[in-house]
């Protein structure tokens, strides 16, 4: 992915970085939310303790930091320095050990089925080549791949319909794509 994308400008900022749990999880609804997904996430993984799970866009590590306290060997990864300075912190916090390190969700630097598990939240709709980055989510599994997107069925549509209006308006604004579940299966089928 080019630096010149939204996410590099954004998610590179240290201040984002320092206050972007705050914004997505805080306050009652957030907290709600977060113990959702790991919940969510945990029953659908099934055993953690041992496994090797690649967690890719990790951000501030939240579901990295979640499959290490389970026992797993985790490698995270996210192309926003700041981000895992703050992942890197929290670990270190909580006691669990995380390898975490700059990478690209397009080209994933690691061998074909490294990897028990990978997962992937909140990322595929940012990016520029979905398609690309579900392919080496899959290349790099050997048992699950696990990932989210919001459906193209749903409140998400308006979201992604007003970001593609700001973004025609002249304003930079992170790509928002939504997807029908044809169009996860015909990738998948692909992958």
């Amino acid at each position: 992915m080019g630096r010149d994308h939204y996410s590099y400008t954004v998610y590179g900022d240290p201040k984002t970085a320092r206050t972007f749990d705050d914004r997505r999880f805080g306050g009652p609804i957030g907290e709600l939310v977060a113990a959702t997904q790991a919940k969510v996430l945990t029953n659908f993984i099934g055993r953690i303790q041992g496994r090797h799970i690649l967690d890719v866009g990790t951000g501030t590590g939240r579901a990295a930091l979640l499959f290490a306290r389970g026992g797993a060997t985790v490698t995270a990864i996210d192309a926003s320095e700041p981000m895992l300075g703050v992942a890197r912190r929290r670990a270190a916090e909580q006691g669990v050990q995380v390898q975490f390190q700059i990478g690209d969700a397009h080209t994933l630097d690691f061998k074909d089925r490294a990897f028990d598990v990978t997962v992937c939240l909140r990322v595929l709709m940012h990016t520029p080549q979905w398609r690309r980055c579900l392919a080496e989510l899959c290349r790099v599994a050997d048992q699950l791949v696990v990932f989210d997107y919001p459906s193209a069925h749903s409140a998400a549509l308006a979201h992604s319909l007003t970001r593609r209006v700001i973004h025609a308006a002249g304003s930079r604004t992170e790509p928002y794509r939504v997807f029908t579940d044809r169009t996860i299966v015909d990738a998948l089928d692909r992958s």
